[in-house]
């Protein structure tokens, strides 16, 4: 009597007993593998956004880098232009007596007719800042009236004020205007120039 056949089902049931093992290591090795390309990715995600913060970093310094460049290179010509000053001279105490002894110097050597000016009260250039100081630019306001021939006396008379006077001389606004001869000091003098000029000296703050 020849053995009986298992049922399909029983074969099925066998091969799935047999093949348990190597599922559940499948399964395993599938999970382990999806494990590892999240870790991976996330990995990846952190070093992508860390390289992104890092450029933006290096970009911030790079600018803050060519600012200060900007700003040490601005100093720098701003130093150098103050140097210059002081070794022309030109940042001196105020001397008004002197200023008006050459004034009159040049009118007479020029033959320029009399000059009615006005020097004000020294004020502060700038407005003040916060951050106190070593030195502080100053100005005097001079308002000037002088009756002209022709406009190049004026013309001559700033710029001999420029070039003997080791201050800065700042022509704030200048305007002349003819004179109708009944109306002249002088007869030859056609012109009437009234001008304001600054005379900026620096102060030392105590």
């Amino acid at each position: 009597m020849s053995p009986s056949r298992p049922s399909p089902e029983n074969e099925i049931l066998g091969i799935l007993r047999a093949l348990r093992g190597s599922l559940i290591f499948f399964l395993a090795c599938s999970i382990l593998t999806a494990l590892a390309a999240y870790l991976i990715w996330q990995k990846r995600s952190a070093m992508e956004q860390a390289l992104v913060q890092a450029r933006q970093k290096f970009k911030e310094s790079q600018a803050l880098l060519a600012r200060t460049h900007e700003e040490i290179e601005e100093f720098q010509k701003l130093f150098e232009r103050y140097r210059k000053l002081v070794d022309a001279g030109r940042l001196e105490p105020e001397r008004r007596l002197e200023w008006a002894e050459t004034l009159s110097r040049i009118r007479e050597e020029y033959k320029l007719l009399p000059i009615d000016y006005e020097l004000a009260p020294q004020r502060p250039l700038l407005e003040r800042d916060a951050t106190p100081t070593p030195y502080e630019f100053r100005a005097s306001l001079m308002r000037l009236r002088a009756p002209l021939v022709h406009e190049g006396d004026l013309l001559t008379l700033i710029a001999e004020l420029k070039r003997r006077i080791p201050t800065l001389i700042l022509v704030r606004h200048c305007q002349i205007e003819p004179v109708p001869p009944e109306r002249r000091e002088y007869a030859f003098a056609g012109l009437i120039a009234e001008c304001t000029l600054d005379w900026i000296t620096l102060r030392e703050n105590t």
